[in-house]
């Protein structure tokens, strides 16, 4: 499952046997048939994304959704039964910052909400090409802020993201803590792109497995950068000194184009007296926390995370 970012390893590291699901190798097999050589444009990918979160079990019925507005952005609050109400995870959907929404990844905050014993915010924040950067950054700042403003202190306070929302997820603790904010009480990092000026080394078995392109994701930091500077560290955090942040934990899998940026991320992160936590999930493609409900290690994964939080939240 992981490394430790001291240099450990967990004992279910080590166990090499360890294999996918059937459930994974199915999915795996079908990312693989739809793959293209040619990069769909925004309009398509958004579509092919809402119809491939769509196909996964949806939240169960028990779950309470309401919607509201923050300033201008659109929010949806997820609490699972027995949720405390009084802390609150923020949740920043992934999609390179060009496509995803607060539907795309209702199932992924419902299941967290119970897993964390959470309310989940999940805002939509403003996407590129139509709004291009800094405007994610700007919208998960001010959703932030706003729930401090509105009561809710930063030590009740958890950020998880996934793929950009990861990003998001350490630019905006770096954000915080540079403006004299609070930081939250800790965070989760998922498959994260927090580098868009250096993909890193990437496997032979994650270019033959990983549904995730290094052509798409210069083609969304095309859009949502243009030709801006790719190392600001609020495009990528990464490369951000990351001391005085809360406890993080940053998953990835062994089998996805990102799994370098994970790694440095936790490596910088130990280097500046973070309290971080590695987990390498053997076999995993990018963001297979998507497909929760139907991938078992999808739900392993995010109930990780939920007892990370339980643990470090107040």
């Amino acid at each position: 499952m992981g490394d430790s970012a001291s240099g450990g390893k967990t004992a279910r590291e080590d166990m090499i046997a360890v294999m996918p699901s059937h459930q994974f190798e199915t999915l795996a097999q079908m990312m693989k048939a739809g793959r293209s050589e040619i990069v769909p444009s925004i309009p398509e990918l958004r579509t092919g994304f809402a119809a491939l979160t769509q196909a996964v079990p949806p939240p169960p019925a028990d779950i309470e959704v309401t919607s509201s507005v923050v300033g201008t952005i659109p929010v949806d609050r997820v609490t699972a039964p027995g949720a405390n109400t009084d802390r609150v995870l923020l949740y920043l959907h992934g999609g390179g910052y060009c496509i995803g929404s607060r539907a795309t990844h209702r199932h992924v905050a419902a299941r967290l909400s119970a897993d964390a014993g959470m309310v989940v915010i999940v805002p939509e924040y403003r996407l590129a090409p139509e709004h291009p950067y800094p405007a994610a950054a700007d919208d998960a700042l001010l959703v932030y802020r706003r729930l401090v403003s509105g009561g809710t202190p930063a030590d009740r306070i958890a950020v998880v993201g996934d793929s950009a929302g990861g990003g998001l997820t350490l630019a905006l603790q770096v954000a915080l803590r540079d403006a004299g904010d609070a930081v939250p009480a800790a965070s989760a990092l998922l498959s994260a792109w927090a580098d868009l000026s250096d993909l890193g080394p990437v496997s032979d078995e994650a270019l033959e497995i990983d549904f995730l392109r290094p052509e798409t994701l210069e083609f969304f930091a095309q859009n949502y950068l243009g030709d801006g500077d790719r190392t600001a560290v609020t495009a990528s955090p990464a490369l951000a000194d990351l001391a005085e942040l809360g406890p993080m934990l940053v998953q990835a899998g062994e089998c996805e184009i990102l799994l370098d940026t994970g790694r440095r991320v936790a490596a910088r992160a130990k280097d500046a007296e973070v309290d971080v936590t590695l987990e390498v999930e053997p076999g995993m493609f990018h963001a297979w926390h998507l497909f929760a409900g139907w991938v078992p290690e999808s739900d392993e994964a995010l109930a990780r995370v939920g007892a990370f939080l339980r643990d470090r939240v107040s």
